[in-house]
C-alpha cells in the first residue's frame, strides 16, 4: 500500500465555475468520495450543479501546519487572486502570505506571531 506523506492543499472548479479550496491527505479519495456522497462537505451538501469538480491547483507533502496555514489562505483570497495562483500554479504571491501568516496572534496570550522565514514561499 502507498504511503501518504504530508497533505495535498488544493483548489478545485466546480461545474458552476465556483472555487473551492481545501486540504486533504488524499485528493483522488476525497473527489471520489465527493462524487459518491456530498454530505460530507458543507458547501456541495444540497448544490449537485456544483458537481464534478476539476483539480485547478495542487500542492502536495505538505506538513499539517503549513497546509493549514495555506488552506486558510487560499480561503482568504479573492477569486481574481485564486485566479492568478491557478494560472501560474505558484504562490506568486508570497509576499502577500507571508504577511497574512505573520501577523497571526497567539489565541492564549493576544500576541502577534512571527512564523519567520519558514513561510517565505517565494
Amino acid at each position: 500500500m502507498l504511503q501518504i506523506t504530508g497533505y495535498t492543499v488544493f483548489i478545485v472548479e466546480c461545474a458552476d465555475g465556483s472555487y473551492f479550496t481545501g486540504m486533504t491527505r488524499d485528493l483522488e479519495k476525497w473527489i471520489l468520495t465527493l462524487s459518491k456522497t456530498t454530505s460530507f462537505v458543507a458547501y456541495f451538501n444540497g448544490h449537485p450543479e456544483r458537481l464534478p469538480v476539476k483539480i485547478k491547483f495542487r500542492e502536495d507533502h505538505v506538513p499539517f501546519d503549513e497546509a493549514f496555514a495555506k488552506h486558510r489562505y487560499l480561503k482568504s483570497l479573492n477569486r481574481r487572486h485564486r485566479e492568478k495562483i491557478i494560472r501560474t500554479q505558484s504562490w506568486m504571491l508570497g509576499k502577500i502570505l507571508r504577511k497574512f501568516l505573520n501577523n497571526k496572534k497567539d489565541k492564549n496570550s493576544g500576541k502577534k506571531v512571527n512564523l519567520g522565514k519558514k513561510w517565505d514561499l517565494i
